[in-house]
């Protein structure tokens, strides 16, 4: 009850956020949000050795850029499911990154994550909240230069097909 009385005095804007990440003298930056761009509401909210190191090292020093990855837009809400364990955002994340985005090199790149989780999210929209307007679908987006996309953020040895398939 008191969690928006506190956000003017313990929130922080995203504008401020990226103004700190420009500071930053790294050549690659991520920052993935999964937060409610609207009032939060109830239901809401390895590499191998050798030659493949070599091929994910020369693909990361190829990519440049700063990137965001977001969990929905302003005036969106960024939605829940317990089914999940998680947001519906995060567990899409972690599926992508766990493999389900992988290319067929088995290479997962800001690009390919970041497309599975949009696709991702919107068939669980479709799917579960059907009586909503289109325009207060939950939507990821994706904010950087094009060569961000292709800042490599892994390999898989073998593609997951579910959270659920994790020992």
């Amino acid at each position: 009850l008191l969690g928006p009385l506190l956000l003017p005095s313990t929130g922080i804007s995203l504008r401020t956020v990226e103004a700190l990440m420009e500071q930053s003298l790294a050549k690659k930056r991520l920052l993935i949000l999964d937060a409610c761009r609207e009032r939060p509401t109830r239901g809401t909210r390895s590499i191998e050795a050798g030659a493949t190191a070599e091929v994910f090292r020369k693909a990361f020093e190829s990519a440049d850029g700063r990137a965001v990855l977001a969990s929905c837009d302003s005036g969106q809400v960024s939605f829940e499911d317990p089914s999940l364990g998680h947001g519906v955002f995060t567990y899409h994340l972690l599926e992508g990154i766990r493999g389900a985005a992988a290319t067929e090199g088995n290479f997962l790149t800001l690009g390919t994550v970041s497309d599975y989780v949009s696709e991702s999210v919107e068939k669980w929209v479709r799917k579960n909240k059907q009586g909503l307007r289109r325009e207060q679908w939950q939507r990821p987006w994706f904010k950087g230069p094009n060569d961000a996309r292709q800042i490599p953020l892994a390999m898989v040895r073998r593609p997951l097909t579910s959270l659920n398939t994790i020992p």
